[in-house]
């Protein structure tokens, strides 16, 4: 029976020794599950010889490349703790994470490597070539890694502040990936791309994890942008793609770059979709289906529950206003006093089970989010049906209290979207002496469009109450965005302030 990670890649280096494990946009194979192996063993043998340890923590500011993955499985071979984030970072954020992780080396990818020496750290910066890879190979010295020990530190992404790190062990991390390949009926025929960034539980472990677990094959993409969205639909038939996972910002890209060239894209052997991180209109899933002929299925995770907690099944019948049904855990919602709701009924989303985190990482003078029975508070407001569905509506700290009375965000924004010359939208409270808060929007506008701010005030009059009609709506080129693809909420304020 595999406990750690480093036994679940020597597990498929055993039985698909040549299999492709990862594989280039071009369709080569970068790595077989048996070069994977040799060269995880290879680079937890050079960080041992630098003096790192089981235990340490090892900060990987590499991007999507098949290296990454080498010395991310060449920490977990040396019971050292994986650290990824993301190397474009602002010199003080990438100072703030190397502070509160510690970590005992940084390893640079190509071209990054004077970002990370440019820091104040008190550990080496190391590139691939200092580590020799690929090249002679060493043995690493065994490490007892107990399937409880943590394996990986991600931090979440803070868009309303200082990220927070949060553990994960070896044994939450492989229920979690067998989690999702029971529920998607993943098995080692299914090539998966992974065109998110690998430094988020999104990518990392719910994309590129789990195809490993299911010993898939795993092509890995820059993170996406505008080159690979021109060449996805290419990239996918060339690879035979069974499957691939997405944040709503990609949806929609692909609808408008598909609108544009008045054509539609397929891949014949593309089965499903999957996209998290925000929920998508169920408007926004029938357009991408009837498009691309391929189902699209909404998600819902957090870093601090390890990834994925509800997925939605590949059946006709789902509810698309529904982010799906609860992955290894219960989710229920909870009303202002803390009390459980009934089916239906909207209050904050919590959840329990084994996946969610016992607090933040070297926070221990913060009070925890978990409480004493075990229930996470999401910071998500939702409800959760008779069936079991689950349904997202806004954040906790996003709602808008406009004299006494509570706007939703996503319940705006989903009318702005409606209109035919909006391609995306974003809601926020601000400063109001008299009502409390303002309703304010940020809107980007379809090309050519001469929508103006009175006519889309009055499309949302026409369909809310007055009092969650935006006062103010901002016309921008593009909603700011953090690598996550989630909003940059503290950035959108500011645009209203300059």
């Amino acid at each position: 029976m595999m406990e750690t990670l480093s036994e679940l890649l020597r597990a498929r280096s055993t039985g698909m020794h040549d299999k492709p494990c990862i594989k280039t946009p071009d369709g080569s194979v970068a790595l077989t599950y048996g070069e994977l192996d040799r060269a995880a063993s290879a680079f937890a043998a050079r960080l041992q010889e630098r003096a790192c340890r089981a235990g340490d923590r090892v900060l990987l500011g590499l991007s999507n490349t098949p290296d990454f993955f080498v010395a991310l499985f060449g920490c977990f071979r040396g019971g050292m703790i994986a650290v990824p984030v993301d190397a474009n970072l602002a010199r003080e954020e990438l100072q703030a994470l190397a502070d509160h992780a510690q970590p005992a080396a940084i390893i640079a990818g190509d071209g990054t490597g004077s970002r990370f020496k440019d820091l104040r750290v008190g550990c080496e910066v190391l590139t691939l070539e200092d580590l020799q890879l690929p090249g002679e190979q060493a043995t690493a010295t065994s490490e007892k890694d107990l399937p409880g020990n943590p394996a990986l530190l991600l931090y979440t992404s803070g868009t309303t502040g200082n990220p927070k790190g949060v553990l994960s062990s070896h044994a939450t991390l492989l229920r979690k990936i067998e989690s999702i390949r029971q529920s998607f009926g993943f098995d080692e025929s299914y090539t998966s791309l992974c065109l998110l960034p690998t430094h988020f539980g999104h990518g990392l472990i719910c994309n590129s994890l789990a195809t490993f677990g299911y010993g898939g094959t795993l092509v890995i993409t820059p993170p996406f942008n505008l080159d690979l969205l021109r060449e996805l639909w290419s990239i996918l038939n060339r690879n035979g793609v069974n499957t691939f996972s997405s944040v709503p910002t990609v949806v929609r890209l692909l609808l408008q770059y598909a609108t544009r060239r008045d054509a539609g894209s397929v891949c014949p052997s593309l089965k499903f979709v999957t996209c998290a991180s925000a929920p998508l209109r169920p408007e926004e899933i029938e357009a991408f289906q009837r498009q691309f002929n391929v189902p699209l299925l909404n998600c819902y995770g957090l870093t601090e529950t390890c990834g994925w907690i509800a997925c939605s099944p590949n059946s006709p019948e789902r509810n698309l206003a529904s982010v799906g049904r609860a992955l290894d855990c219960e989710i229920r919602a909870f009303g202002s006093n803390g009390e459980p709701l009934k089916p239906g009924e909207k209050g904050e989303l919590r959840v329990k089970g084994p996946g969610v985190m016992a607090g933040y990482y070297s926070h221990s003078d913060t009070p925890g989010p978990v409480a004493q029975d075990g229930w996470f508070a999401t910071g998500d407001v939702g409800e959760v049906d008779e069936s079991g569905a689950v349904f997202l509506h806004s954040r906790v700290k996003e709602i808008i209290i406009r004299a006494g009375k509570n706007v939703y965000p996503a319940e705006v924004d989903s009318v702005l979207l409606s209109h035919p010359d909006v391609v995306d939208a974003c809601t926020v409270g601000l400063e109001d002496q008299l009502f409390g808060e303002a309703v304010a929007a940020c809107v980007a506008r379809r090309e050519g469009s001469t929508l103006s701010e009175v006519a889309l005030i009055d499309y949302v009059r026409g369909r809310l109450s007055s009092y969650k009609c935006p006062q103010r709506i901002l016309f921008v080129e593009r909603i700011p965005k953090t690598s996550r693809g989630k909003v940059n909420r503290s950035k959108l304020r500011s645009l209203f302030e300059g």
